[in-house]
């Protein structure tokens, strides 16, 4: 816990596949979270635009905003990478 509650984790998952691997960790690792510490998943990477700078200096789109108060709002940031994909 801390001073604003429980400890906030924002997990991330970089796979946009629903049955991804590291989704499946991601939700292990919420699974076993101690008492006082709250996961919460962000889907935001599945419609944030690619970094540029020419978009930023007219004014930042919706989505990256709540991006950014998502990341704001965590205490700790848990980032599962893409695995190979094989067809």
């Amino acid at each position: 816990m801390n001073d604003r509650g429980p400890v906030r984790i924002l997990a991330v998952c970089g796979s946009l596949q629903a049955s991804s691997g590291n989704m499946k960790l991601l939700r292990a690792a919420a699974a076993s979270a101690p008492p006082g510490v709250k996961v919460v998943f962000s889907d935001h990477v599945r419609s944030l635009p690619p970094f540029d700078l020419d978009l930023e200096a007219n004014g930042t789109l919706p989505v990256v905003d709540a991006w950014r108060r998502a990341l704001a709002e965590s205490d700790a940031l848990l980032i599962a990478s893409p695995e190979f994909q094989r067809r």
